[in-house]
């Protein structure tokens, strides 16, 4: 790690804000984080029982848009509209905040220290805070811990974010406490276990042995799953709803004359994401070009909504960017009642392409996670990491909640039903939102006795049912952890 660098960064940022409560209709995987339990509430590790490690798996913070797509697409979609005099009021206030959210995006990072590349998919401030809060609430629950000896291991997916996000939470460790810093170690970047869904030859090599080939074997597996026919039939059915056809003509109408939404309804109005872009920050020390692919097509309706909904999704992580636009909640846009069921139809599509999905299909989605999850056994209960830091990605969160077979996180339906929040109490919101986190920590008593807990997203979290029996005591979140393993198959 980089401590004096990551150091500046929080320097700059100041004290850690309070976050606040995400917007309630904000697709699942794009919610702001809000830690899920107050920490005054754990339960009391036995007595005799003292920390002996911390595992973390998290993901990277509030973020950016990955790309000019969608925006792009929408607002060249609205200056056509202008053009011919279509555009309503309220169509010219969303060209107006668009471009401010183009600007945002592509200025991101500019100016704070430890951002290698300003622009679009860089964790925005937001985000920044998440991963500080987290590091300081983990200090404040096991400082004992913290007190003693042992390594901190660091790793992440080798994404900037990611990495990014790990230099966040190791920063706000050594600014708690700078004695920390003998004991940081970069581990670099590790794909197998924390950017399993996209492992290739090319980037991965062909010799892996072991366990490595097991988690290649099931990633090319679930790579070929992501064009397969039974996706595809889920997709394109959640696709086909019914409702999708009324909501774009009720959110479009209060944008596009009549007359002009009735010939993007038909087909015969296009926009791409073309054009370019120049911006400057505001002190002039960075300046960039921005340009669009012409890849992102909206050739109606549905493809027009579908852009405004993920605009929508993105403004509440850029809030701090976005503290000069008044309208920067995109709600005046995207009313909560069409925003609710893009958010459930976005849900479905996660469920079905990163979650627990289809029961015939054998967890191809979360098979790739066995490697984490056998790496997460064979670590815990040993003092050596101390504390093992890992951060990635909303496409490791999912399917390492249902490889553990996380109650409410993990259970899949059958391929003749369809998803929906009434067949399913999964929601990728409690899940995988910006910043989600699985932390494992371990105690050991005297005797030689070991004991975990686990918490998702700072709530106690049981582990699957069929290991109740390995609690030690009747509703304890605490896990004897020699049974534990056993009933996971990793003793």
């Amino acid at each position: 790690m980089r401590p004096a660098s990551t150091l500046a960064l929080l320097a700059l940022l100041g004290p850690v804000a309070v976050l606040a409560a995400p917007a309630p209709a904000v697709s699942g995987t794009k919610q702001p984080y809000v830690p899920r339990q107050d920490p005054a509430t754990y339960e009391a590790a036995p007595a005799g029982f003292v920390p002996e490690q911390v595992q973390l798996v998290a993901r990277h913070g509030a973020r950016g848009l990955t790309g000019m797509k969608g925006e792009l697409a929408l607002l060249n979609l609205c200056r056509l509209a202008r053009e011919q005099k279509a555009l309503t009021p309220l169509g010219e206030r969303l060209a107006t905040d668009l471009e401010a959210l183009i600007r945002a995006n592509a200025l991101l990072g500019a100016g704070v220290e430890g951002v290698a590349k300003p622009g679009y998919g860089n964790l925005s401030l937001t985000g920044i805070e998440e991963h500080r809060g987290l590091a300081r609430r983990t200090l404040a629950r096991l400082p004992a811990l913290f007190d003693g000896a042992g390594a901190i291991v660091v790793e992440h997916s080798g994404v900037d974010r990611a990495r990014d996000s790990a230099a966040v939470y190791s920063a706000a460790l050594l600014q708690a406490k700078p004695a920390l810093a003998p004991r940081l170690q970069d581990g670099g970047a590790n794909r197998y276990t924390l950017y399993f869904h996209k492992l290739h030859t090319k980037t991965d090599g062909s010799a892996q042995e072991g366990w490595r080939l097991d988690v290649f074997r099931a990633s090319a597996a679930y790579q070929a799953y992501l064009d397969s026919p039974a996706l595809d039939a889920k997709l394109e059915a959640i696709d086909a709803d019914p409702r999708l056809k009324p909501a774009a003509h009720a959110v479009l109408g209060r944008l596009f004359r009549s007359a002009f939404l009735r010939r993007l309804e038909r087909g015969e109005v296009q926009a791409a994401n073309t054009g370019s872009f120049d911006f400057a920050s505001a002190d002039g020390s960075f300046k960039t070009t921005v340009k669009g692919d012409g890849k992102t097509v909206i050739a109606d309706a549905n493809d027009a909504l579908e852009a405004l909904s993920d605009a929508h999704d993105i403004v509440p992580g850029l809030a701090r960017e976005l503290a000069g636009n008044p309208r920067r909640d995109f709600s005046a846009y995207l009313p909560p009642a069409q925003a609710r069921l893009l958010s459930s139809l976005k849900q479905a599509e996660d469920f079905y392409e990163k979650g627990p999905g289809m029961r015939e299909q054998d967890g191809v989605t979360w098979r790739m996670a066995g490697g984490l999850v056998a790496e997460l056994f064979r670590e815990a209960g040993t003092e050596t990491p101390m504390a093992h830091l890992r951060f990635t990605h909303a496409e490791i969160m999912l399917p390492l909640a249902a490889a553990l077979g996380l109650p409410g996180k993990s259970e899949p339906l059958p391929q003749s039903a369809l998803f929906s929040q009434q067949a399913s109490r999964w929601r990728s919101a409690e899940v995988a939102p910006y910043t989600a986190n699985l932390q494992w920590d371990s105690y050991r008593h005297p005797d030689g006795r070991r004991i975990v807990r686990m918490l998702w997203n700072e709530a106690e979290t049981d582990f699957k049912p069929a290991c109740d029996g390995a609690r030690i005591a009747p509703g304890s979140h605490f896990y004897d952890l020699a049974r534990l393993k056993a009933c996971y198959g990793q003793g």
